[in-house]
């Protein structure tokens, strides 16, 4: 493979990966409200929690390491660790994931450590999201349109909802969250502060419509403790 089609692979994933921290990030808050809304007398189906899992395919690391000449041989190497430092990243999310799974459906752990298991999946999103943003900017230079990418694919998700039959706005379902308002704006706020987005209000507030609707699905995937 090329450098350049090299380049548009990664940038490729590296897009891929954002869009789908989003959605999960998203769908976490969702959930988060749903159990709290039940005082956590309830907790999600173990299907409904491996689908906020993400994976990674590390199989193809190694090709950071391929030497096109020794000119490029230092950048190669350091191309890979930070490849190898977003796989670790998805790792500890994942355990976080499996952690979160674990405590949620045991009765006996209290709702304080059940709230601050989730504040640690909220912060690894964060986290994995500016890593795989820096990274790629290391790579590909400040010029790297992966962090600006993500609010492209906002803009389509909007005009989807747009287009939708039932015609909810997304400041419609920001009305209806209001007194969630204090949990969820703060952890968007975190996530996006790490792009190349300068306003976040948009995507904001297609995330409480995206929520809205996932809490309706929320609902279907618990059970009772």
């Amino acid at each position: 493979m090329s450098l350049s089609m090299k380049t548009q692979v990664y940038e490729s994933i590296f897009k891929s990966l954002l869009n789908d921290l989003y959605r999960i990030q998203c769908d976490i808050l969702s959930l988060q409200i749903v159990l709290m809304e039940d005082d956590f007398q309830s907790y999600p189906t173990e299907r409904y929690l491996k689908y906020m899992m993400i994976e990674f395919d590390n199989s193809n690391l190694d090709s950071f390491l391929v030497v096109f000449n020794k000119k490029y041989k230092s950048a190669a190497e350091e191309h890979y660790l930070k490849m190898q430092e977003i796989n670790r990243l998805t790792h500890n999310y994942n355990v976080n994931i499996e952690m979160l799974m674990e405590h949620l459906k045991d009765s006996s752990i209290d709702i304080n450590t059940k709230l601050l298991d989730f504040s640690i999946v909220n912060n690894s999103i964060s986290f994995l999201s500016q890593e795989i943003i820096q990274t790629a900017q290391f790579i590909y230079g400040k010029n790297s349109d992966v962090g600006s990418s993500l609010l492209h694919y906002i803009k389509r998700a909007l005009d989807f909802y747009q287009l939708s039959e039932d015609h909810i706005t997304s400041k419609d379902c920001c009305a209806n969250l209001k007194k969630y308002e204090n949990i969820i704006t703060p952890i968007l706020n975190n996530y996006f502060k790490h792009t190349d987005i300068i306003s976040p209000e948009e995507p904001i507030l297609l995330a409480y419509r995206l929520i809205s609707d996932e809490i309706e699905r929320s609902d279907s995937a618990v059970k009772k403790t």
